[in-house]
C-alpha cells in the first residue's frame, strides 16, 4: 500500500503533514491548501469512518468548485446525517464501535444535561472568551 493513500482513501496524517509544510518541494496554493484543509475537515470531523484515519477520494470532487460555492455546501445536515447514520449502526446488535462524529451527541447531551457536562477547573470568570460546553 502507498504511504499516502490506498487507491479509494487517503491518509489523514499525509493531509495533515500537506497542511503543515512537511516534506514539500515548495509551497502549496492556496487553493490546494484549502482543499487539503476540507478535505482533512471531512474526514477527521464531518463524515470520519471507522478506521479513524483515512478519508474517502469521492470527496474530492466537491473541492472542485470555487471556496465560495463549496462554502455554500450545507456542511450542518451532513455532520447531522452523518451522525444519524451512525447511530442507526451502532444500534445494530454485536456493534461494538462508532465513528467519531458522536462529538455533536456530546455537545448536545452538555447543553441539555448539565449534570453530564464537565465542570470546568478555572472560575467562569477566567474564561469569558473560551467556548466551554458548561458555562
Amino acid at each position: 500500500m502507498n504511504n499516502r493513500h490506498d487507491g479509494k482513501s487517503i491518509k489523514l496524517s499525509w493531509l495533515q503533514n500537506y497542511i503543515n509544510g512537511v516534506g514539500m518541494a515548495g509551497p502549496p496554493t492556496t487553493l490546494h491548501m484549502f482543499r487539503a484543509y476540507v478535505l482533512y475537515l471531512t474526514g477527521f470531523r464531518i463524515m470520519p469512518n471507522y478506521s479513524g484515519n483515512l478519508v474517502h477520494l469521492s470527496f474530492l470532487q466537491l473541492l472542485d468548485k470555487s471556496p465560495e460555492e463549496v462554502g455554500q455546501y450545507s456542511w450542518g445536515s451532513t455532520c447531522l446525517a452523518t451522525l444519524y447514520r451512525s447511530l442507526c449502526d451502532g444500534a445494530i446488535y454485536g456493534t461494538s464501535d462508532m465513528p467519531e462524529c458522536t462529538i455533536l451527541l456530546q455537545v448536545w447531551a452538555w447543553s441539555r444535561m448539565s449534570c453530564l457536562a464537565p465542570v470546568p477547573r478555572i472560575p467562569p470568570q477566567a474564561h469569558t472568551q473560551l467556548p466551554l460546553a458548561n458555562m
